[in-house]
C-alpha cells in the first residue's frame, strides 16, 4: 500500500498541490492555471539513475520498477513498457538473463559469471573486462543474453541506457555491445557497438563513432547482406558528454516497414522495407537481446588490447526496457 501511494504521489503531485493551493485560496481560474502549468514538460537534464524531460514533448513517469523515471516521446521510451530490468538488485536476475561461462572463437576473454566480472549496484549493472590469466585466456569479461527467456519481435522497441569504456587513446581491442538476434533466423541488428581506440585491422576506424548494423545472416558464411550506419560523436554529443562520459540512451524500433534507430531520442537511422527488401527475413521473427563487452583479438576487427588500454574497463548499464509500439 505504501508504495502504491508513493507511486500516486509521484504521478500526480503536481494535481495534488494544484487542488491544495485552491482549498487554501480559492479560485478556480487558479486551479485551471496551475493545471496547465503542471502538464507542461520542464527542462532539465539526465541523472544516472532517472531521468528528467528534455525535449518538448516528452514528461515524466516514475512508474518504472525501483522509481526510475521513463522517459515518453517520439523515439525515446515512446510506447507501453512490457519488460524492463532496472538493476536495482545486488546480482543479475537470472530469469530475465543467462549469464555465459564460456570463451567465443572470435573473442581474446574468457566471459564469467563471477562476480569480479559482472555485478549490480546503486541502480546500475557493470560488465567489468580484466587482464588477467583465466581459463586459458588473457582477459576475462560477461556476456548476458536473453534466449528463451523472453520473445518479442515487430511492434516493439529495445533500450538500453549505457556508458562506454571506450576513452580515445587508452582503450584498444575494447567492445562493448547491446544487440538482437532473431530466434528463428540467421538475421541481426546491432543497436549499439562501441570500438576503443582504432586498429590497422579496422581501416574505417569505427572509434569516436556508435556503428549500428543489420546484417541478413551472420552465420560466418558469405551470404550475409548489410547495412551498417557509422553515428558520429561530434555531431550527437556535446563537449564533455561523449559515451565514456555520460550515460546515454540507445534505441532500435522494430516495425512492419523496418527498424528505426535513435540516439537520445533522435532519429539517426533507418532501414526500411521499401529500399531493402531483404530485411524481410529477420522481420518475420522474434528476438533475444545479447548485452556483452567483448575484448578483440590482433589482427580482427577491434584490434587487441595494447600497453595503453586500461583495466579494469567497465560497461556501465542503466536499464534495458522493451515497450510495445
Amino acid at each position: 500500500m505504501k508504495q502504491k501511494l508513493a507511486k500516486l504521489w509521484q504521478r500526480q503531485r503536481s494535481r495534488i498541490i494544484a487542488l491544495l493551493f485552491v482549498l487554501v485560496f480559492g479560485g478556480l481560474g487558479t486551479y485551471l492555471l496551475l493545471e496547465s502549468h503542471a502538464a507542461t514538460p520542464s527542462t532539465g537534464v539526465e541523472t544516472e539513475n532517472g531521468t528528467v524531460s528534455t525535449a518538448a514533448g516528452t514528461v515524466n513517469d516514475s512508474t518504472a520498477s525501483g522509481g526510475k523515471a521513463i522517459k515518453f516521446g517520439p523515439g525515446n521510451g515512446a510506447g507501453n513498457l512490457v519488460w524492463d530490468d532496472e538493476f536495482n538488485g545486488t546480482s543479475v536476475d537470472t530469469a530475465k538473463w543467462t549469464v555465459w561461462d564460456t570463451t567465443l572463437s572470435y573473442d581474446a576473454e574468457y566471459n564469467t559469471s563471477r562476480p569480479q566480472n559482472l555485478f549490480e549496484q546503486n541502480g546500475i549493472l557493470t560488465e567489468r573486462a580484466l587482464r588477467e590469466s583465466y581459463g586459458g585466456r588473457s582477459y576475462t569479461s560477461a556476456y548476458l543474453n536473453t534466449i528463451g527467456k523472453q520473445n518479442f519481435g515487430v511492434g516493439y522497441a529495445y533500450e538500453i541506457r549505457a556508458k562506454t569504456p571506450t576513452q580515445p587513446n587508452t582503450s584498444a581491442g575494447i567492445w562493448p555491445a547491446f544487440w538482437l538476434r532473431s530466434n528463428e533466423t540467421p538475421a541481426e541488428v546491432d543497436i549499439g557497438e562501441w570500438y576503443g581506440t582504432p586498429q590497422p585491422a579496422d581501416p574505417s576506424n569505427h572509434s569516436n563513432k556508435v556503428t549500428i548494423t543489420v546484417h541478413s545472416d551472420t552465420t560466418g558464411g558469405t551470404t550475409d547482406t548489410k547495412d551498417g550506419y557509422d553515428a558520429p560523436f561530434d555531431t550527437l554529443f556535446s563537449a564533455g558528454a561523449a559515451p565514456w562520459n555520460a550515460f546515454h540512451t540507445y534505441r532500435c524500433e522494430v516495425a512492419s516497414d523496418g527498424y528505426r534507430f535513435y540516439i537520445d531520442g533522435t532519429l539517426v537511422h533507418s532501414v526500411l522495407l521499401k529500399d531493402k527488401p531483404w530485411i524481410a527475413t529477420g522481420l518475420g521473427g522474434t528476438w533475444n537481446m545479447r548485452l556483452n563487452l567483448q575484448i578483440g583479438l590482433a589482427g580482427k576487427w577491434a584490434g587487441a588490447p595494447d600497453a595503453n588500454t586500461i583495466f579494469p574497463a567497465d560497461f556501465q548499464v542503466d536499464y534495458v526496457r522493451i515497450y510495445k509500439l
